[in-house]
């Protein structure tokens, strides 16, 4: 086989390898859309209709899990920042400064850093509540029977079927 046909073959084979990715993770969104409707709507529902909370067959059991879930829009973000530091749990708040630089420029980096206002350059300022952070502190401001803005902070409950025993193994490719 001549150079330049392995080549050409070798682009045929890269194309038909981009294809199948391509397939597959359709499938795979596919599939996970599946899931999620029969796990947190189909089999919570028809089990909240008939009155059970778990059910076991010969292979698997399952049970209904409640699950707070907390995710404010981004346009109330700053406020959910504020209430959260109003309350005295401004500790909760991860704060990132980042500056930018060019390429090779880590000692001017590592120098701006430590003169960041002498040098007259904005930096970047991000301030953020880790979600699972954020889930908890919701969590215990609620079970302590305290009010919270559930829009704001963007609560809901929501139920899901989870495996108790016999769940799916991953698969090991060698």
């Amino acid at each position: 086989m001549s150079e330049l046909t392995k080549i050409a073959q070798m682009g045929e084979d890269l194309f038909d390898a981009a294809q199948d990715v391509l397939r597959l993770e359709a499938e795979l969104k596919k599939a996970r859309g599946v899931l999620y409707h029969i796990q947190e709507v189909d089999i919570p529902e028809y089990m909240g209709a008939i009155g059970l909370t778990s059910f076991e067959t010969n292979d698997v059991s399952v049970e209904i899990k409640e699950s707070l879930r907390v995710a404010p829009l981004a346009a109330n973000r700053p406020k959910v920042m504020q209430v959260v530091t109003d309350a005295g749990d401004a500790a909760l708040i991860k704060d990132t400064i980042s500056f930018a630089f060019t390429r090779g420029q880590n000692e001017e980096a590592n120098k701006f850093y430590a003169e960041a206002v002498a040098q007259g350059r904005a930096p970047k300022r991000d301030q953020k509540i880790e979600p699972s952070t954020l889930r908890a502190y919701v969590k215990g401001k609620m079970e302590a029977g305290e009010d919270v803005d559930t829009d704001l902070f963007g609560v809901s409950m929501s139920r899901k079927a989870v495996f108790t025993s016999g769940a799916p193994v991953a698969p090991v490719f060698e």
